[in-house]
């Protein structure tokens, strides 16, 4: 049985035009969420429960919510993604690059007189992933300033 985090959710993004037999048609509103555990298979043992999508849909009396990625299909990946849709992809990079700062941070408040030995080479890995991280970031805004990011 494969861990259900190693499995690509069907490729849906934010954004996403999608069909659902039941509900009709909708769109994409976050990323998929892995679903924890497995399900028995009669022919496997068992397999993995796939992914929930959140989906808001084109039906105003139906309120937002998540399906199976088994039970949609994509019909549109519009390359206009909307407002909403790089605010977030930009608050992402920046937790990331946030979080890789804290991490050398704290390795460098604790490298000075260190009792385990050198910490430099451990500190030099984290600014490096640091630095790719905030790479990304300049990255993403110098794209954005070409209004790339509808």
């Amino acid at each position: 049985m494969a861990d259900a985090t190693s499995r690509k959710p069907y490729d849906f993004q934010w954004g996403d035009r999608i069909d659902h037999p039941n509900f009709g048609m909708g769109t994409v509103i976050g990323e998929p969420i892995a679903v924890a555990g497995a399900e028995p298979s009669p022919r496997f043992g068992s397999e993995d429960r796939g992914w929930r999508v959140p989906v808001e849909w084109d039906d105003q009396g139906r309120t937002a919510g998540s399906v199976s990625s088994d039970s949609i299909k994509m019909v549109e990946r519009p390359d206009a993604k909307g407002g909403a849709y790089w605010n977030h992809e930009f608050q992402r990079l920046l937790s990331q690059a946030i979080s890789a700062r804290s991490l050398t941070d704290v390795s460098l408040r604790a490298a000075f007189r260190h009792l385990h030995g050198s910490q430099v080479g451990d500190i030099r890995a984290l600014i490096e992933a640091e630095q790719q991280i905030l790479n990304k970031v300049l990255q993403f805004l110098n794209v954005d300033e070409t209004g790339s990011h509808t």
